[in-house]
């Protein structure tokens, strides 16, 4: 382990070494299941487990690590409880060349990849082809497997790669949102592929509402997106679900509208897994255990990383297993 510190600071380095060993050891111990990225329910808080007083630079990880402590100027103070109040940075960096190096070098080109960069293959791939790499990648990087791993502080990471592969696979497996996404590409579509592409991108606004919380934001994005291209059946199921899940709804007279839409777009679009995941969680709303379970089941089978699905199954478990 390489502790840099600032020369002038020498007579706090117990101090400020105690206080990120306690951290990290914070950090490795919370191993706290990972949600679906844009699938929380509607009470369901973003996530908040960072520490108001620690900046970590990069995730945490527990294993093979140089550490970089820097601590502004002045010097750091003569207790634990006065240094809470100071900015500390602890920088983790693996060197192994192993998963952890992988997912921090993945997830930092995410936004830089296309859709077909990201699952690895050709623009000419089948959707067989697309659907296959998916898998692969998803399975490689899913967040249980850092667990598994001992890298619970690249789980955020993992979810935002798996997201990202979610998202690729979607495009480039429909053939109307692929043919938008290359020709956008290109730089060559013509004015009715255009609104499509618009559509495309309005509806990502929606989406990125939808995760953070912003439901006002993402209904009106998904209606606007609704308009741009009325063609597109999972358009109104993300807006039928971002109105039931507006903390302004009245749950109980939306439900069953709101299950009739997803239901509708899942006979369409039978491979819509947030469709399924989305329906079950109605049906918990709605008391009916039988239902709920048989559209986790199907978003399951459909999307086997929906990490989600997985955990209203084992709640629908237990409570089943309570009441006997």
């Amino acid at each position: 382990m390489q502790l840099v510190l600032p020369s002038a600071q020498v007579l706090g380095a117990y101090e400020a070494v105690l206080l990120s060993l306690l951290l990290i050891e914070k950090r490795h111990c919370a191993r706290r299941r990972p949600r679906h990225g844009d699938s929380r329910t509607p009470d369901q808080p973003a996530d908040q487990t960072a520490m108001p007083e620690v900046l970590f630079e990069l995730p945490v990880v527990v294993a093979d690590f140089a550490i970089e402590m820097v601590v502004p100027h002045p010097a750091p103070p003569r207790s634990l409880s006065s240094l809470n109040a100071e900015t500390v940075v602890v920088a983790v960096r693996r060197g192994d060349g192993g998963l952890g190096d992988e997912v921090l070098d993945f997830a930092g080109r995410l936004d830089q990849l296309s859709h077909f960069e990201v699952l690895g293959v050709l623009e000419t791939a089948s959707a067989k082809e697309v659907n296959a790499a998916f898998l692969r990648a998803a399975g490689k990087f899913h967040p249980d497997r850092m667990l598994a791993q001992g890298l619970p502080a690249l789980v955020h990471q993992a979810e935002r790669i798996v997201a990202r592969l979610g998202e690729a696979s979607a495009t480039l497996t429909d053939p109307e949102r692929r043919a938008a996404y290359v020709a956008a590409r290109s730089g060559h579509a013509d004015p009715s592929m255009r609104a499509v592409i618009d559509a495309e991108m309005t509806f990502h606004t929606g989406e990125t509402c939808l995760k953070r919380g912003d439901h006002g934001g993402a209904v009106a994005a998904f209606s606007e997106a609704v308009r741009q291209n009325p063609l597109e059946p999972e358009y109104g199921a993300y807006l039928a679900w971002a109105l039931f899940c507006s903390p302004q709804a009245s749950k109980q007279t939306l439900a069953r509208d709101t299950l009739a839409t997803l239901e509708k777009v899942i006979r369409e679009r039978p491979r819509f897994a947030l469709g399924h995941l989305w329906c079950g969680q109605i049906w918990n709303f709605l008391a009916d255990g039988g239902k709920a379970t048989k559209s986790f089941r199907k978003a399951l089978e459909v999307d086997g990383t929906m990490m989600e699905a997985e955990r209203e199954l084992r709640l629908i478990e237990m409570r089943r297993r309570r009441s006997s």
